[in-house]
């Protein structure tokens, strides 16, 4: 979370952690104040899956995430913010292709490694 955090302060964006989002929200990044609200109650894998998700949304400047093109650009970012290949790598030698168990391996939502896993596949075509 550290890195995330820096990564966010190096894009000049305040996270906070708060009990004060709706239950079908985990964050939101506020591009007028330059802030991302984090739930507090969040398992450490989805914290860090959120967090980077809304990075993104920092990254490219989002001022609404209702579209769904802006919803994958933000989740690819973040999959690669949060996952590296010899880190997959590794996982994968370590615990099998099983989705769930690199995500538990790579401190991640399942979600965050089947983008990943997306995103390197469409490289590895377009190579």
């Amino acid at each position: 979370m550290k890195q995330l955090k820096a990564k966010a302060k190096e894009l000049g964006v305040a996270v906070y952690e708060t009990n004060k989002l709706r239950g079908d929200l985990n964050a939101i990044y506020m591009h007028d104040d330059r802030v991302i609200l984090l739930r507090d109650d969040l398992d450490p894998y989805t914290k860090r899956s959120a967090l980077a998700h809304e990075i993104g949304h920092a990254r490219y400047g989002d001022e609404h995430s209702d579209d769904p093109r802006l919803e994958r650009r933000a989740d690819l970012w973040a999959a690669q913010l949060v996952i590296s290949e010899p880190a997959y790598r590794e996982a994968e030698q370590d615990y099998g292709p099983h989705p769930g168990a690199l995500a538990w391996a790579l401190g991640v939502t399942r979600d965050v490694v089947d983008t990943w896993r997306t995103l390197t596949l469409k490289r590895r075509e377009a190579s």
